[in-house]
């Protein structure tokens, strides 16, 4: 279990030197040209949802790899609301322009 453990600790070490999280933490490039690809991101990660519902999930195959899929279907599809539930104060009212401000297109 140790050399699991250090094998895990050495591929994070690895991963969090890669160029792209070196570029997110350069406080010498502005904050919004860093975080420039959030817009593009959003759709891909909340798409999750959706893959695991009507594409991966299928309770009418019963065969061991794809119940171990449902399950983790059923997994995946709950981490949206436990995020946005406990990352946005309920007291303020957020929108793409709050979050996005100038980055925004406008639509007028």
């Amino acid at each position: 279990m140790r050399r699991v453990l250090a094998h895990i600790h050495d591929c994070s070490e690895r991963f969090a030197r890669e160029p792209m999280f070196k570029y997110l933490r350069d406080d010498r490039v502005d904050l919004q040209q860093r975080l420039c690809f959030m817009p593009m991101m959003a759709h891909f990660v909340f798409s999750f949802m959706d893959v695991n519902r009507y594409i991966l999930r299928n309770e009418a195959v019963d065969t061991p790899f794809q119940r171990l899929i449902n399950i983790h279907s059923y997994e995946d599809a709950n981490w949206r609301v436990l995020r946005t539930s406990t990352t946005v104060p309920s007291t303020r009212q957020w929108s793409p322009a709050t979050i996005w401000g100038p980055m925004m297109p406008s639509i007028t």
